[in-house]
């Protein structure tokens, strides 16, 4: 407040309001934007904008990345840290800890979906070495797939995520388990779901690419889970549902 007093106004005219920024044409929100993006939307963690942030992609998927780069999805190590008393395991592989990098990187549950999908989606090398999330997300986007699909390339991540994620709530809050083969044909359908519904690619090229999965995935017909796999594997609400 000192200092305010120092400096006493002596303009005579009625008060104006004055957008630094841009003294020549006034406020815009263009001007607004770009002042914001010189001091807050870059970041200083290199969160990838560009890579996270995909038009085809449903935004809530992409705020789904943004709260796992940092750290604020509802874990039960995050849980407990904001005061809840809970026992710490996580649900899919029924080992270790559930913390973010568990969930997605170390489980052995989430490990055998994305060593399936790696052999229908090529990974550039690199992109999956880490032991934390924030430098996976960071260094796939930055990476580029082997060779086609590449279409697929960019959205399986978004995708590998937000499905690893509704299995584990329903596991946590429906007391319901999918097989880890109809959680990576789940991931399939979704990826080629975003991309054909916004013409990324054509509809009989996304729908050969995942009949090939499909069919490498089907198994054998004989004893109780082959014949719920097969179920699940043809039923179409799949894409439909996810859900946090």
């Amino acid at each position: 407040m000192s200092m305010i007093n120092t400096r006493l106004p002596n303009w005579k005219g009625p008060g104006r309001v004055i957008w630094n920024p841009n003294l020549s044409s006034g406020f815009s929100v263009h001007s607004a934007y770009e002042k914001l993006g010189e001091t807050i939307l870059p970041g200083e963690d290199g969160f990838p904008c560009k890579s996270v942030w995909r038009h085809v992609i449903p935004s809530k998927i992409c705020v789904f990345m943004w709260l796992i780069y940092h750290g604020r999805i509802l874990t039960i190590d995050n849980l407990k840290r904001k005061g809840f008393q809970l026992a710490n395991r996580c649900m899919l592989c029924k080992e270790g800890e559930e913390t973010i990098n568990h969930l997605f990187i170390f489980c052995s549950f989430s490990s055998e979906v994305w060593r399936i999908l790696r052999t229908f989606i090529p990974i550039a090398r690199g992109a999956e070495r880490d032991d934390d999330m924030k430098d996976r997300i960071r260094r796939w986007a930055h990476s580029k797939p082997n060779s086609p699909p590449q279409w697929c390339s960019f959205a399986f991540l978004h995708a590998f995520c937000w499905n690893i994620w509704y299995e584990r709530n329903s596991r946590t809050f429906k007391d319901s388990e999918t097989t880890i083969r109809v959680v990576a044909y789940r991931i399939g359908r979704v990826i080629t779901h975003w991309l054909s519904a916004a013409r990324v690619v054509d509809r009989r090229v996304a729908e050969s690419w995942l009949y090939e999965m499909k069919t490498r995935l089907t198994p054998p017909r004989s004893g109780q889970h082959g014949n719920q796999d097969q179920q699940l594997l043809d039923d179409q609400s799949l894409i439909h549902r996810p859900s946090r």
